[in-house]
């Protein structure tokens, strides 16, 4: 049996459209997420939870030895599970972004401004 898919189709070139396979107002997940699906960041408090409660200590007792080790993992080189632990609970930091090209902006700066501009620009 097979299903029938709703395929957003390009009019000038008839084939499907990439990265938007569904027109306008159609869901690509009509039923929604399933009922009883957890975040990550809650199955991490159960987790911290469970462990403090076996160990008989508080969760900020069990949070701190976590830290801790991860700051003594990561001082050794070891840091990608808890990079990919942050990044998943606090989402990943922002990255900067360096403009290449002519830029007509036009500022006022002052001649000692300038100066130190230019000392900064030539100690590169």
């Amino acid at each position: 049996m097979t299903k029938n898919k709703i395929i957003a189709i390009n009019n000038k070139t008839n084939k499907p459209v990439r990265g938007r396979p569904f027109p306008k107002g159609v869901s690509g997940n009509p039923n929604g997420k399933r009922v009883g699906t957890q975040s990550f960041s809650t199955k991490w408090k159960k987790f911290i939870e469970k462990v403090a409660e076996r160990n008989k200590l508080t969760v900020d007792e069990i949070e701190e030895q976590l830290l801790a080790e991860g700051f003594r993992r990561a001082k050794s080189g070891e840091f990608n599970f808890w990079s990919n632990i942050l990044d998943r609970l606090y989402g990943k930091p922002l990255q900067s972004t360096e403009l290449i090209g002519n830029l007509d902006l036009k500022i006022k700066i002052s001649e000692e401004k300038k100066e130190a501009i230019k000392k900064a620009l030539d100690s590169m």
